[in-house]
Protein backbone atom coordinates (compact mmCIF):
# COMPACT_ATOMS: atom_id res chain seq x y z
CA UNK A 1 0.00 0.00 0.00
CA UNK A 2 3.19 2.35 -0.36
CA UNK A 3 3.21 2.91 3.28
CA UNK A 4 6.77 2.77 4.87
CA UNK A 5 6.35 -0.35 7.20
CA UNK A 6 4.68 -3.89 5.66
CA UNK A 7 0.98 -3.62 7.04
CA UNK A 8 -1.81 -5.69 6.39
CA UNK A 9 -2.77 -9.66 6.78
CA UNK A 10 -1.24 -12.90 6.25
CA UNK A 11 -3.11 -16.24 6.40
CA UNK A 12 -1.06 -19.25 6.37
CA UNK A 13 -1.53 -23.10 6.63
CA UNK A 14 0.93 -25.35 8.21
CA UNK A 15 0.52 -29.01 9.54
CA UNK A 16 0.07 -29.14 13.79
CA UNK A 17 3.04 -31.19 14.07
CA UNK A 18 5.46 -28.46 12.15
CA UNK A 19 3.24 -25.62 13.45
CA UNK A 20 3.67 -27.06 17.18
CA UNK A 21 7.57 -27.39 16.80
CA UNK A 22 9.33 -25.88 14.19
CA UNK A 23 7.09 -22.50 13.45
CA UNK A 24 7.36 -20.85 16.70
CA UNK A 25 11.08 -19.23 16.39
CA UNK A 26 9.78 -18.41 12.99
CA UNK A 27 6.71 -16.47 13.67
CA UNK A 28 8.78 -14.83 16.55
CA UNK A 29 11.12 -13.52 14.46
CA UNK A 30 8.10 -12.73 11.87
CA UNK A 31 6.49 -10.41 14.27
CA UNK A 32 9.73 -8.87 15.22
CA UNK A 33 10.55 -7.34 11.80
CA UNK A 34 6.89 -7.02 10.38
CA UNK A 35 4.75 -5.87 13.66
CA UNK A 36 2.53 -4.79 11.95
CA UNK A 37 1.26 -7.73 9.51
CA UNK A 38 -1.52 -9.38 11.34
CA UNK A 39 -1.00 -13.64 11.31
CA UNK A 40 -3.22 -16.45 11.04
CA UNK A 41 -1.79 -19.60 10.90
CA UNK A 42 -4.43 -22.57 10.07
CA UNK A 43 -4.13 -26.44 10.14
CA UNK A 44 -3.31 -27.62 6.88
CA UNK A 45 -5.14 -30.30 5.05
CA UNK A 46 -4.45 -30.69 1.29
CA UNK A 47 -8.06 -31.00 0.07
CA UNK A 48 -9.02 -27.72 -1.39
CA UNK A 49 -5.31 -25.89 -0.48
CA UNK A 50 -4.44 -25.29 -4.07
CA UNK A 51 -7.72 -23.87 -4.87
CA UNK A 52 -7.14 -21.52 -1.68
CA UNK A 53 -4.22 -20.44 -3.28
CA UNK A 54 -5.59 -19.44 -6.16
CA UNK A 55 -8.31 -17.51 -5.08
CA UNK A 56 -6.10 -15.76 -2.31
CA UNK A 57 -8.08 -17.24 0.96
CA UNK A 58 -4.63 -18.99 1.89
CA UNK A 59 -1.29 -16.67 1.09
CA UNK A 60 1.42 -18.88 1.74
CA UNK A 61 0.87 -22.92 2.82
CA UNK A 62 3.50 -25.60 3.78
CA UNK A 63 2.93 -29.25 3.26
CA UNK A 64 4.51 -32.36 4.25
CA UNK A 65 5.09 -34.07 1.20
CA UNK A 66 7.10 -35.73 -1.45
CA UNK A 67 5.24 -33.61 -4.45
CA UNK A 68 2.40 -31.15 -5.65
CA UNK A 69 1.55 -31.59 -9.05
CA UNK A 70 -0.01 -27.51 -10.07
CA UNK A 71 1.49 -25.61 -12.70
CA UNK A 72 0.52 -22.73 -11.16
CA UNK A 73 2.19 -22.69 -8.23
CA UNK A 74 5.37 -21.86 -6.55
CA UNK A 75 6.96 -24.90 -4.41
CA UNK A 76 10.48 -24.32 -2.70
CA UNK A 77 11.47 -27.47 -0.89
CA UNK A 78 12.48 -26.63 2.71
CA UNK A 79 13.93 -29.72 3.78
CA UNK A 80 13.01 -33.37 4.89
CA UNK A 81 11.33 -34.02 8.19
CA UNK A 82 12.05 -37.57 9.53
CA UNK A 83 9.11 -39.33 11.29
CA UNK A 84 8.38 -42.09 13.64
CA UNK A 85 6.07 -44.71 14.45
CA UNK A 86 5.26 -45.32 17.60
CA UNK A 87 3.06 -46.92 20.11
CA UNK A 88 3.09 -47.70 23.77
CA UNK A 89 5.77 -49.08 25.35
CA UNK A 90 3.15 -52.12 26.50
CA UNK A 91 2.48 -52.80 22.89
CA UNK A 92 3.09 -55.95 21.86
CA UNK A 93 5.15 -54.73 18.03
CA UNK A 94 7.28 -52.06 20.46
CA UNK A 95 10.00 -54.71 21.46
CA UNK A 96 10.72 -56.17 17.94
CA UNK A 97 13.47 -56.05 16.48
CA UNK A 98 13.05 -54.74 12.98
CA UNK A 99 9.47 -54.23 11.82
CA UNK A 100 8.65 -55.02 8.28
CA UNK A 101 5.41 -53.39 6.24
CA UNK A 102 3.66 -57.13 6.92
CA UNK A 103 3.86 -56.80 10.56
CA UNK A 104 0.94 -54.25 10.56
CA UNK A 105 -1.34 -56.26 9.35
CA UNK A 106 -4.81 -56.42 11.84
CA UNK A 107 -3.41 -53.24 13.66
CA UNK A 108 -5.10 -50.11 14.47
CA UNK A 109 -3.51 -47.23 13.18
CA UNK A 110 -4.23 -44.19 14.99
CA UNK A 111 -3.54 -40.98 12.18
CA UNK A 112 -3.82 -37.39 11.78
CA UNK A 113 -5.94 -35.33 9.78
CA UNK A 114 -4.32 -32.03 10.12
CA UNK A 115 -0.84 -33.17 9.18
CA UNK A 116 -1.37 -33.40 5.60
CA UNK A 117 0.09 -36.05 3.04
CA UNK A 118 2.68 -38.12 4.53
CA UNK A 119 -0.30 -40.32 6.07
CA UNK A 120 -1.89 -40.82 2.46
CA UNK A 121 1.63 -42.27 1.37
CA UNK A 122 2.64 -44.52 4.48
CA UNK A 123 -1.07 -45.76 3.93
CA UNK A 124 -0.46 -46.11 -0.04
CA UNK A 125 3.10 -48.17 1.02
CA UNK A 126 0.96 -50.36 2.80
CA UNK A 127 -1.53 -51.24 0.32
CA UNK A 128 0.73 -51.54 -2.10
CA UNK A 129 2.35 -54.51 -0.29
CA UNK A 130 -1.60 -55.92 0.62
CA UNK A 131 -1.42 -54.89 4.27
CA UNK A 132 -4.62 -54.74 5.47
CA UNK A 133 -5.47 -52.96 8.55
CA UNK A 134 -8.12 -52.90 11.59
CA UNK A 135 -10.43 -50.06 11.16
CA UNK A 136 -8.60 -47.01 11.92
CA UNK A 137 -8.89 -43.78 14.30
CA UNK A 138 -8.39 -40.38 13.02
CA UNK A 139 -7.97 -37.39 15.18
CA UNK A 140 -7.53 -33.46 14.25
CA UNK A 141 -5.20 -32.85 17.18
CA UNK A 142 -1.62 -34.22 16.71
CA UNK A 143 -1.52 -33.95 20.79
CA UNK A 144 -5.20 -36.30 21.40
CA UNK A 145 -3.67 -38.82 18.77
CA UNK A 146 -0.71 -38.80 20.88
CA UNK A 147 -2.99 -39.19 23.97
CA UNK A 148 -4.73 -42.25 22.39
CA UNK A 149 -1.78 -43.91 21.54
CA UNK A 150 0.03 -43.52 25.04
CA UNK A 151 -3.12 -45.17 26.32
CA UNK A 152 -2.48 -48.45 24.47
CA UNK A 153 -5.16 -47.67 21.39
CA UNK A 154 -2.80 -48.24 18.09
CA UNK A 155 0.24 -47.31 16.11
CA UNK A 156 0.67 -43.98 15.21
CA UNK A 157 3.17 -41.68 12.08
CA UNK A 158 4.67 -38.62 12.89
CA UNK A 159 7.31 -36.41 12.81
CA UNK A 160 10.55 -37.68 14.97
CA UNK A 161 10.14 -33.77 16.49
CA UNK A 162 6.87 -34.61 17.76
CA UNK A 163 7.46 -37.55 19.26
CA UNK A 164 11.22 -36.99 21.02
CA UNK A 165 10.08 -35.69 24.35
CA UNK A 166 7.64 -38.60 24.87
CA UNK A 167 9.80 -41.32 23.66
CA UNK A 168 12.90 -39.69 26.41
CA UNK A 169 9.68 -39.10 29.11
CA UNK A 170 9.09 -43.55 28.35
CA UNK A 171 5.29 -42.59 27.57
CA UNK A 172 5.58 -43.79 23.72
CA UNK A 173 8.25 -46.05 21.89
CA UNK A 174 9.69 -45.95 18.76
CA UNK A 175 9.04 -48.77 16.60
CA UNK A 176 12.08 -50.08 14.32
CA UNK A 177 10.95 -49.77 10.91
CA UNK A 178 12.94 -51.27 8.50
CA UNK A 179 13.63 -49.41 5.51
CA UNK A 180 15.07 -51.87 3.73
CA UNK A 181 12.02 -53.33 3.30
CA UNK A 182 9.68 -50.24 3.54
CA UNK A 183 11.80 -48.01 2.49
CA UNK A 184 12.51 -44.85 4.58
CA UNK A 185 10.16 -43.07 7.16
CA UNK A 186 10.82 -39.42 5.89
CA UNK A 187 8.70 -36.48 4.10
CA UNK A 188 9.75 -33.54 2.51
CA UNK A 189 8.62 -30.31 3.71
CA UNK A 190 7.18 -27.54 0.54
CA UNK A 191 6.19 -24.14 0.77
CA UNK A 192 3.65 -23.25 -1.76
CA UNK A 193 2.33 -19.88 -2.62
CA UNK A 194 0.59 -18.94 -6.25
CA UNK A 195 2.78 -17.41 -8.84
CA UNK A 196 0.98 -14.63 -9.55
CA UNK A 197 -0.40 -13.46 -5.14
CA UNK A 198 3.31 -11.69 -3.78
Amino acid sequence: AGAGEARGSLTVRVPESLCAWRMGPVVAEFRRRFPHVALSLTACAHDGLEQDLRQGVTDLAFLMSDSVRAGDMIVEALGVERLALVAAPSHPLAGKKRLRPGDLRGQTLVLSRADCSYRRLFEGLLDERGVTRAAGVEFSSAAALKGAVMSGLGLTLLPELAVRADVGAGRLAVLRWDEREGGPLETAVLMLRHKDKW
